[in-house]
Parts: structure tokens; sequence; C-alpha cells
């Protein structure tokens, strides 16, 4: 019996490439680390513990938001290589969480 391959489905991540739901991933990363960027001076000894905890779990989110555009980005990408649209997208968030990971670096 021979194997077929079936191509893989990757809409439980994101629908499509120009979704409004991926869109909203990059819009929603952008706005925590805004915000974050804010913090930065008040990341003190002193800093209520309420807030400093509010500020994980925001990191936290904004990790698995950004987990999940790249696990997106790099299935897709090695799906098919040959996919202009995915080669596209893989670089846009690649340097896209670069630049995040510059910006939070000091957390």
């Amino acid at each position: 019996m021979a194997y077929k391959l079936s191509k893989w489905d990757l809409s439980a991540l994101y629908p499509g490439y120009e979704s409004a739901e991926l869109q909203s991933a990059f819009d929603m990363i952008e706005e925590q680390v805004t915000s974050f960027e804010g913090l930065r001076d008040k990341l003190k000894a002193d800093m209520p513990e309420e807030q400093f905890l509010q500020a994980v779990k925001s990191s936290e989110e904004t990790a698995r938001v950004a987990n999940k555009l790249y696990s997106f980005a790099g299935l897709s990408f090695s799906a098919d290589t040959q996919d202009q649209q995915a080669q596209s997208l893989q670089n846009r968030v690649l340097q896209f969480l670069a630049e995040v990971e510059n910006r939070t670096l000091y957390f």
C-alpha cells in the first residue's frame, strides 16, 4: 500500500496568511511591548508586588502569542519551502520578534 502525503492543516493556529487573526497577533504583541516599555523605569525593588505580577503575566501572554506566531510561520514554510507567502511571513515574523526581543531585553 502506498503512503499518501497529506498537507498540514495549520488552521488551528491561524486561518491563513492574510487573516485578521494573524494580523491581530502582531498588533497584540506590539501593544503589549509598548506597554511593557512603559514599565522599564518602574522596575525597582520597591515596585508593588501586584504590578510586578501583572507585568510577568503580560510578558507570559505575549510570549505565548509570539510562540504561536513563530510556529505558524515556521510550519507554513516547512510545509512548502517554495511558497513565497510562507517565506515572506517567516521573514516578517523573525524580524518582528527580533525587534521585540531587543525592546524587552531589560526584563
